[in-house]
């Protein structure tokens, strides 16, 4: 049987591998609270990023964690934030994409240390980031 710890792991040295082998480095922006990967990818972690966005005045989240949007996300705030389908949600509304749960310094080594360093500002308890895949799709939950 493997362990929840190792199978983590094996997914993120997965997905390291496969942005390195896909570009020489992943790029992020910090714009305020917003947290953006810029490009886009046809390929990404398979699992889904899903909870209720919120806003507590410095961090945008994503249920408990801090979040990484994929570029052409907006903030309007302190209420409204923009997808990149151009849909407008508010505080509260439940959204899911693809993507997955990737800790600090492996968002470092993804999207720059300018990334790393506003997400690890909002960690909550834990310390891993919500990550939807670049170029990726975000919907609101059904």
């Amino acid at each position: 049987m493997v362990s929840t710890a190792n199978w983590a792991a094996d997914l993120r040295g997965s997905f390291l591998g496969m942005i390195a082998s896909c570009s020489s480095s992943q790029e992020g922006e910090v714009q305020g609270p917003l947290l953006t990967s810029v490009g886009g990818s046809d390929e990404g972690m398979a699992a889904q990023v899903t909870g209720s966005f919120s806003y507590d005045g410095d961090c945008l989240r994503l249920g408990d964690y801090p979040v990484l949007w994929p570029e052409g996300t907006k903030w309007a705030g302190p209420e409204v934030l923009t997808l990149p389908s151009g849909e407008q949600v508010e505080v509260g509304t439940q959204l899911h994409g693809g993507g997955g749960y990737l800790n600090v310094d492996a968002v470092g080594e993804l999207f720059g240390e300018e990334v790393a360093d506003a997400a690890e500002r909002c960690l909550g308890e834990g310390d891993e980031v919500a990550v939807f895949n670049p170029g990726s799709e975000v919907s609101v939950a059904p």
